[in-house]
């Protein structure tokens, strides 16, 4: 087994262990997605709450979808991701995700019988007057559209309508929306691929006009700043403030919302 499956291996293996995995159970869910929930509780919180103005019940999931595992893992491996996931969303009565990470989009809806929503669409059309805070981000930045994103067309004027409400002052890639290029993460390709994938890094970084990068996929965010490049999660600018990021926040996000 290569070192870029026994990373994948081991991230799994801690994904779907009993800290990280907590759900409350009911018919729609958030789903933030594992890298999103690295960031403060504050965050994450900010966001369901927002969504809880479209969806009052809405419930809150930790879950991972295993598109690590899909992507490199072996067919053992990936079965039992599948009839773990298909038992949880059984179990727990769950038939609508709304999810902020595109990878978790494509992953669930092309694998299982729920409906699968981005929530950037409903956070933007939920947002209200005292959602806006003391205005950190004053520069002008460019915007990373994930590319796996691309099909995505309702995220991509939706995240588009909230750099506007928030003031932000941004710039466009060459190739965005549809076009987008990946940041070089793209089904783990950084572990089994590292130099295509670091590649892919550079030119995407190249691109940016020597801007710091806002995004929506904090994925994203960690490969551009392992590259050295400046990036933000749009969840910070939703905030008003900069987040850290570790694995200790995943765990306490885990438990803080699923009650």
């Amino acid at each position: 087994m290569s070192h870029g499956n026994l990373v994948v291996k081991w991230n799994q293996a801690l994904s779907f262990s009993p800290l990280m995995t907590k759900s409350t159970k009911g018919p729609s869910v958030f789903w933030p997605g594992c890298a999103a929930l690295k960031l403060d509780s504050a965050f994450i919180g900010n966001a369901y709450n927002i969504l809880k103005r479209s969806v009052p019940q809405l419930g809150f999931s930790s879950f991972c979808c295993g598109k690590p595992t899909f992507a490199v893992g072996s067919e053992k491996d990936k079965d039992k991701k599948n009839i773990l996931l298909s038992r949880y969303f059984k179990e727990y009565g769950i038939n609508t995700i709304y999810t902020l990470c595109p990878n978790c989009k494509l992953t669930l809806e092309n694998k299982y019988n729920i409906n699968v929503i981005p929530a950037w669409p409903v956070i933007a059309e939920n947002l209200r007057a005292d959602d806006k805070k003391d205005k950190i981000f004053k520069d002008t930045y460019i915007l990373h559209d994930p590319c796996a994103s691309r099909e995505d067309k309702a995220s991509h004027e939706a995240i588009r309508q909230i750099l506007s409400y928030f003031e932000i002052d941004f710039q466009e890639f060459t190739h965005c929306k549809e076009k987008a290029q990946c940041c070089g993460r793209k089904n783990m390709i950084f572990l089994t691929e590292p130099e295509t994938s670091k590649k892919m890094l550079q030119n995407r970084i190249k691109d940016a006009n020597n801007l710091p990068i806002i995004t929506y996929c904090e994925s994203c965010v960690e490969a551009f700043r392992e590259g050295h490049k400046e990036a933000f999660h749009i969840l910070e600018l939703i905030d008003g403030s900069f987040s850290e990021r570790s694995f200790l926040n995943r765990i306490n996000n885990a438990n803080k919302f699923k009650n």
